[in-house]
């Protein structure tokens, strides 16, 4: 009688290695998601790195795992809340891969919350303050935010160079929430919040003067180049097809977001 084939060894172990590991890597990519999540044990005190070297190592880490992934026989996993977890995984890897065509780092002005302001003004609304550590770590992550934007400027420009950008109308958005902003007191503006919700004297100024004297200003110089340099160069289109490989882009984006070409 022949020998029947071994066993497959059971994946388990290596899909939860891949997803800690992917989990890890991306709050340290989006280290402000792990305040929006309310992940415990974290470190609230980063905004992520918006430059394109950053962008090049995330995305060099994304196709190592992605590799990895596709090592594991879904077959062999015996748990099945694993099976879920290699699933998501993966989708969530190729998806963001797929995506790249995009190149969203080159032109996203928006009005919505993938606009970086956006996403901001609403974080810092829910920066934990409080203690000693919360303090240090929101005069940390947000004395960032200056050059998180001007990085933001450099990226818009050379998207600009290569031929992306963003509609007008939407550009047109931007311009006035950043003339809002601007325009606010201090302490009524969202991203004083952290200062208002703490009530320590001595927080409360430095995190005053850092809004004041480095944000408001950051704020200036993003509306200026929107403003001056960008609006004039941004397309008329509505549409993503009028972007460089535009309809590969709509299509990624659809699978991205609804996990389905």
């Amino acid at each position: 009688k022949p020998a029947s084939a071994p066993t497959p060894e059971p994946a388990d172990a290596r899909v939860r290695a891949l997803a800690d590991a992917y989990l890890d890597g991306f709050f340290e990519r989006n280290p402000d998601q792990i305040t929006g999540y309310g992940v415990p044990g974290r470190r609230h005190d980063k905004l992520p790195d918006n430059s394109r070297d950053a962008l090049k190592a995330w995305q060099a880490r994304e196709d190592a795992w992605l590799t990895q992934a596709r090592t594991i026989d879904p077959a062999t996993i015996a748990a099945e809340p694993l099976r879920a977890t290699y699933a998501i995984v993966r989708e969530a890897l190729e998806a963001s891969i797929a995506v790249r065509v995009c190149r969203g780092e080159l032109w996203t002005v928006s009005q919505f919350v993938n606009g970086w302001q956006v996403q901001d003004g609403y974080t810092i609304t829910i920066q934990p303050v409080g203690t000693d550590e919360a303090r240090s770590d929101a005069l940390a992550r947000w004395s960032r935010l200056p050059r998180y934007v001007d990085v933001e400027i450099a990226n818009l420009r050379d998207g600009l160079k290569a031929g992306y950008s963003a509609p007008r109308g939407n550009v047109r958005l931007v311009i006035d929430q950043m003339d809002s902003l601007i325009a606010t007191p201090t302490a009524e503006s969202p991203f004083d919040s952290p200062s208002v919700r703490d009530k320590t004297p001595a927080f409360r100024q430095q995190f005053d003067v850092l809004v004041r004297e480095q944000i408001v200003p950051a704020f200036k110089r993003y509306r200026d180049f929107l403003e001056k340099e960008y609006l004039p160069a941004a397309r008329e289109a509505i549409a993503v097809s009028a972007n460089p490989n535009g309809a590969a882009c709509y299509d990624a984006a659809v699978r991205y977001h609804r996990s389905l070409p």
